[in-house]
């Protein structure tokens, strides 16, 4: 028996190229994200060909959004990918019926995940700003430079821009 047999047919019918069309990724993308375990497809068909949920479209989708959004480099994506799993099944316990103590600790746990979540992200924005300012200082460096007599003439003068002049560069 295959492993996709001990789903419903609905829950696992995608196959790899349709996922890879639905996500904006590839097929070999999808089993490169496989392979460092990043993804798992739900099953695999009686021809041994990968079957994805919507579940997994949906993990995909988030690990897409994170990695193109915040550049965050796959090694973090997986951790990141796993929060926000939590953070919805959490969601999905705490509309059940808990007592207050399983209430109270699933909230703290949430918390929790979000906090970190929290974290990467500021980290990611603070070296995404940084970068910016650097770039910024750089353009108007070179806006300084590149006036349209200089452009017209080709030269860099201390006058022109100063500091540049003496590092030898050009506009």
């Amino acid at each position: 028996m295959s492993p996709a047999a001990t789903a419903p047919a609905e829950a696992v019918s995608l196959r790899i190229g349709d996922v890879a069309k639905l996500t904006g990724t590839t097929a070999r993308t999808l089993r490169y994200y496989e392979e460092i375990g990043l993804i798992t497809p739900a099953g695999r068909s009686e021809g041994n060909y990968r079957l994805y949920s919507e579940a997994d479209v949906a993990r995909l989708q988030r690990i897409k959004r994170l990695k193109d959004v915040l550049g965050i480099p796959l090694s973090s994506l997986k951790r990141l990918a796993e929060v926000e799993e939590t953070l919805d099944a959490l969601g999905t316990e705490l509309r059940g019926p808990l007592d207050p103590q399983q209430r109270r600790m699933r909230l703290l746990q949430a918390y929790a995940e979000l906090e970190q979540q929290l974290r990467t992200i500021d980290e990611r924005l603070a070296t995404l700003t940084h970068m910016r300012a650097e770039l910024a200082d750089a353009s108007r460096g070179s806006s300084k430079c590149c006036t349209p007599e200089t452009r017209r003439h080709g030269e860099v003068t201390e006058k022109t821009a100063p500091g540049l002049a003496r590092g030898g560069a050009g506009c």
